[in-house]
């Protein structure tokens, strides 16, 4: 709310030297890229995180989908997406964010004991008025704090929710000092 000022964005027009390609079998597409080509690239302008947008038409994507994702402080869009996807993605690199959506094929091993948002039960959530506590974030043991949110499904809502937009407050708080 009102912290726009707090951003910067650049952009730097270097598609070819990039190293970006789609990579994957059947319905598992995703954009691969050489990350020092692109922190290369990305050194032209101060940064903290970086965002690489894979231009791809509505027509192709609806045939051979591409998954956005985001790892660290780099984010890799796929422009024929919803455009909050790329809200959602923000959400992973500048809050530490999980999926509010259940995947377990996808995150079935992994341990969510230090995640921010995915809680093992209700309690996590204690202190902060208005969470409705949910089953089912990332995998379906965690529970989330809101029926839907931005990290839920970004067709549906296009809000963070109230635990994830404290979380949000407190990240922006760390750059304001």
């Amino acid at each position: 709310k009102g912290k726009g000022d707090n951003f910067n964005f650049f952009r730097v027009d270097r598609q070819s030297s990039l190293g970006c390609s789609i990579k994957g079998t059947g319905l598992q597409l995703f954009i691969a890229c050489d990350s020092f080509s692109v922190k290369n690239a990305a050194s032209e302008c101060p940064n903290d995180y970086i965002f690489v947008l894979a231009e791809r038409s509505k027509i192709k994507d609806f045939v051979k989908p591409v998954r956005s994702s985001a790892f660290s402080n780099f984010a890799k869009i796929n422009t024929a997406d919803e455009k909050f996807v790329l809200v959602h993605e923000f959400g992973h690199i500048f809050s530490d964010l999980d999926d509010e959506y259940v995947d377990e094929g996808y995150y079935g091993g992994e341990d969510f004991s230090d995640s921010i948002n995915c809680k093992a039960s209700c309690e996590g959530f204690d202190g902060v008025d208005g969470i409705e506590c949910e089953e089912g974030c990332s995998v379906g043991k965690l529970y989330r704090s809101s029926k839907d949110s931005i990290m839920r499904d970004y067709y549906k809502s296009k809000e963070f929710m109230v635990w994830n937009t404290k979380i949000i407050e407190e990240k922006i708080g760390e750059y304001e000092d």
